[in-house]
């Protein structure tokens, strides 16, 4: 029988004293917890000019990383009452990409449990790096943590420089479809036949680390995910998203889902499972539409029957 697991902060001089304000200056601290700030942030970052900079590897800062998992261990423990299954799954040493489900539309609370338990397994040096939307870098605020914390921005490129490392690195296919998935979808992984992250893994011959989340889509309440809105105010382009989510959220009652939002307490459990290999396949099956369909479908199946599981398991929704 698997048991609670939470991580336990680092001892030592100052410890107090960060957990009072936090690794975050207190004025930034603000605008990125504020629903009307980000919601301004949003919308600049549609009207605007992006770059291609950001997110270097060689930017992740160990001691940061602690301290800001520490800064989020209560909200994570008391309020989310997150669990970890697994992760003795997790590799001590060498790359791997964790594939995981995405939930909770731009509050990826699931992210932090993903890092603390690294953390908490393999300690501060084992790097894992997250691949990340364009907006934590084109934003001066969150781009002066983003790269601290060890987000990269999205793309093959920055994950190979992170496997250079022997580095862990964590995508979430299906992102915003997935992030997005209504209420009755809430159970569902949704990849939306994105197989880039297949070709990734064959591509560099690393493992597939796979790993669900339950419970953190019930955060808010979303309606539809609006593609065909989306598709009509050209949303891909300007930023790289397919849709246009409706929900039911705190404190905007109906409102578009890319509002920040105050989070419902839903009980979160996530669970790594063992790693999938494609050893024998050579890189060039990476070239091979059918490989890689058959490959995707593993991985996916995988994952759905990992969720499946969560989902059997939790009496009600938001309460577990």
């Amino acid at each position: 029988m698997t048991h609670r697991q939470h991580y336990a902060p680092p001892d030592g001089p100052g410890r107090g004293r960060r957990r009072g304000l936090g690794p975050i200056e207190p004025r930034d601290l603000l605008l990125l917890t504020s629903p009307a700030v980000l919601s301004y942030k949003l919308a600049r970052l549609a009207l605007g000019r992006r770059s291609d900079a950001g997110g270097d590897p060689g930017e992740r800062d160990a001691d940061f990383v602690e301290h800001l998992l520490e800064f989020v261990e209560p909200a994570l423990r008391h309020y989310f009452r997150a669990e970890a299954h697994g992760g003795e799954h997790l590799p001590a040493a060498g790359p791997a990409l964790l594939v995981g489900n995405h939930s909770g539309g731009l509050q990826a609370t699931e992210t932090f449990v993903l890092f603390r338990e690294v953390l908490r397994r393999h300690g501060k040096h084992r790097a894992l790096y997250g691949l990340g939307h364009n907006f934590l870098f084109d934003d001066p605020t969150f781009r002066k943590y983003a790269g601290r914390f060890g987000a990269l921005r999205a793309g093959h490129e920055s994950a190979k420089r992170a496997f250079e490392r022997d580095a862990l690195v964590l995508v979430y296919p299906g992102s915003d479809l997935d992030s997005f998935r209504p209420w009755k979808e809430r159970n569902r992984v949704v990849f939306g036949n994105r197989t880039g992250f297949v070709r990734l893994v064959l591509e560099n011959r690393v493992p597939i680390v796979p790993v669900v989340t339950a419970g953190a889509q019930e955060a808010f309440y979303v309606l539809t995910r609006g593609e065909g809105v989306a598709r009509l105010l050209g949303l891909k382009k300007r930023l790289r998203t397919e849709v246009f989510p409706i929900a039911l959220s705190l404190p905007w009652g109906i409102a578009p889902a890319t509002l920040p939002y105050i989070p419902l307490p839903t009980k979160m459990v996530t669970r790594f499972g063992a790693p999938i290999r494609f050893d024998h396949l050579a890189p060039d099956a990476a070239r091979d539409p059918a490989v890689v369909a058959r490959c995707y479908d593993e991985v996916h199946a995988a994952m759905q029957g990992m969720l499946d599981g969560l989902a059997a398991e939790r009496r009600w929704p938001i309460l577990g």
